[in-house]
């Protein structure tokens, strides 16, 4: 079951952090991580620092295994909402 995100919200989002990192226990290639939290503004604030709303931030975590096993995980606040075995499956993904 997906956590409650109400992406369809009027608010605007805000980016807080991102990160990709490679982070094989053997080969760092191997295995890669990325990361984004991420937040909807406050209804009475629109930019700037004041605009966080702590209630209203949320960390999704993508961790795969293109090399090895295939193995794809979603985290969103921490509960997996996707989890997925792809054997064989080139999958490229550019984050720069």
């Amino acid at each position: 079951m997906l956590p409650s995100i109400a992406l369809n919200s009027s608010r605007p989002l805000y980016a807080i952090d991102h990160e990709a990192i490679s982070c094989g226990k053997s080969l760092s290639g191997t295995k890669r991580l990325i990361r984004f939290r991420f937040g909807f503004a406050s209804t009475d604030k629109v930019t700037g620092a004041p605009c966080r709303n702590k209630v209203e931030e949320h960390d999704v975590v993508l961790l795969w295994s293109p090399m090895i096993s295939g193995r794809a995980i979603v985290n969103c606040n921490g509960q997996e909402v996707y989890n997925s075995v792809m054997r064989g499956v080139n999958m490229i993904v550019d984050v720069s």
